[in-house]
């Protein structure tokens, strides 16, 4: 009796999932992220009714963000995170107060 042979694979040989071992936490068990979300649009609505940027789209082009982007953060803010070099730049670029972006201590425009 002959022994079969175990078939030859083709292509590449398969890879294993490697597991990642970071623990995601969602922006609802992290209050102060959704309140710093919250906080960025105060800022952002006070920067269109004041002129400061013309809208939306604008801004989002200004701070080389794709609008849909910035859409689903407004949306979503359970899901979506504002990056930190878009907080650091509208901090800078506005002279918005990083204490009161981050951390609601003060006033939101520096003096």
């Amino acid at each position: 009796m002959t022994e079969e042979l175990p078939k030859k694979r083709r292509g590449r040989p398969p890879v294993e999932e490697k597991k990642s071992t970071a623990k995601t936490v969602p922006n609802t068990e992290r209050p102060e992220l959704l309140e710093i979300h919250e906080r960025f649009f105060v800022m952002l609505e006070y920067l269109l009714q004041n002129g400061v940027v013309k809208n939306f789209n604008s801004f989002a082009i200004e701070n080389e963000i794709k609008t849909a982007h910035l859409y689903q953060m407004r949306l979503y803010p359970k899901r979506y995170l504002i990056p930190g070099t878009l907080l650091s730049l509208v901090i800078k670029k506005y002279d918005i107060s990083g204490d009161w972006l981050m951390a609601g201590i003060g006033e939101m425009l520096r003096k």
